[in-house]
């Protein structure tokens, strides 16, 4: 008699239940939800906080959320929308662009929330109205998604991963965290 674990039985998954949310109406609730946790996270924290970075290659809250407006405003571009930013404007929160502390003059926080606010309510207009048709068409080759609509998806991780460093951050503030 042997005495090691059976396998796992081959039954099928139940299909998941319907949630009534198609692709759009699921990233217009994450937009959502982001932006409510981002505002829990950040939105008591000053300016001069804003630019504090934490090694080893840490961040701080004034690049995380420039770098949100900035990946904001060139997927609107992208999709045929108006981006808050120019594209000079989005170079300094690039990925890998130098800490806002290390550069003269670092945009004020308060300007970045007014085009977080701006591409806000953007990305929920453009979720709002894209087609099937228009969520199916392709990107063009080197893209991190082959469509538009998976191009949300990507967009709606970002977003999330942004927002979650945001709490990391606010905690080595010294700052409570966030009553999400």
């Amino acid at each position: 008699m042997s005495t090691s674990p059976s396998a796992p039985s081959a039954a099928p998954h139940a299909a998941p239940e319907p949630s009534g949310l198609d692709g759009t109406a699921t990233y217009r609730l994450q937009l959502q939800f982001t932006a409510s946790v981002l505002r829990r996270n950040v939105g008591d924290v000053t300016h001069d906080e804003s630019l504090r970075s934490f090694e080893p290659a840490g961040n701080g809250l004034n690049w995380v959320l420039g770098h949100l407006v900035a990946t904001r405003s060139r997927f609107l571009a992208q999709m045929g929308g108006a981006p808050a930013w120019s594209d000079a404007e989005c170079r300094p929160y690039d990925q890998h662009a130098p800490s806002p502390a290390d550069r003269c003059p670092a945009r004020p926080l308060a300007e970045i929330w007014d085009a977080f606010d701006r591409t806000q309510a953007r990305l929920l207009e453009l979720a709002g109205r894209l087609t099937p048709a228009e969520l199916s068409a392709p990107l063009p080759p080197g893209e991190l998604a082959r469509t538009r609509g998976e191009a949300l998806a990507v967009m709606g991780f970002h977003d999330a991963y942004h927002a979650g460093q945001t709490g990391l951050i606010r905690r080595l503030l010294g700052r409570p965290p966030a009553d999400l």
